[in-house]
């Protein structure tokens, strides 16, 4: 369910030839056969280009390290004056 949610148009494609296929095999009509055979065979080229293009443009991924945290403690931050209770 979720291949056809991410490629519809090769699914959609795939499916009508192979609805052509079977009612051209059934009905012995060998045209609707070959032009369901045809349309199935350009649906499964979409799907491959489509699926050789994701894996082409899959990032990279690298170790990357955090910058240090800085200091919170507002105390240490410049300006900033210490109220005491008495």
């Amino acid at each position: 369910m979720a291949r056809t949610h991410r490629e519809p148009l090769s699914s959609f494609i795939l499916t009508l030839g192979a609805a052509d296929m079977v009612i051209g095999g059934v009905g012995d009509r060998v045209s609707l056969f070959l032009l369901g055979l045809t349309t199935a065979g350009i649906g499964l080229l979409i799907r491959w280009a489509s699926l050789k293009r994701q894996k082409s443009l899959e990032p990279k991924f690298e170790t990357r390290l955090l910058p240090p945290a800085t200091d919170t403690n507002p105390s240490n931050r410049k300006g900033y004056r210490e109220r005491r209770i008495y």
